[in-house]
C-alpha cells in the first residue's frame, strides 16, 4: 500500500437487519482500521465501540485477519477492526 489509499467494501451478511440500522437512523459511512498490532487491540476496540452500540460480526477470524469484528458505535459510526 505505501502510503496510497484504498477503498474496501462488503455486504452485509444476512441475518443482519439493514431496516433495523436505518430505522435507527445509523446511515453512515465506515472506519476500516487494520494492523491495530495486537488480538488485545482489538478486543479492548471492540469492548469501547460496542458498548451500547450493536454488533454486527463479533470477534473472529477471516481468511484475510485472525482477529476482526464490525461494530456499530453508539453514535452510529460503522467501524472494522482488525489486525
Amino acid at each position: 500500500m505505501k502510503g496510497d489509499g484504498f477503498l474496501a467494501l462488503a455486504e452485509a451478511e444476512n441475518p443482519c437487519d439493514v431496516a433495523f440500522v436505518h430505522r435507527m437512523k445509523w446511515e453512515t459511512m465506515t472506519f476500516n482500521v487494520f494492523e491495530m498490532g495486537s488480538e488485545a487491540a482489538v478486543h479492548h476496540a471492540f469492548d469501547v465501540l460496542s458498548d451500547g452500540g450493536v454488533v454486527v460480526h463479533p470477534i473472529g477470524s477471516l481468511p484475510w485477519s485472525t482477529c476482526c469484528a464490525t461494530v456499530i458505535d453508539r453514535y452510529g459510526v460503522c467501524w472494522w477492526i482488525a489486525i
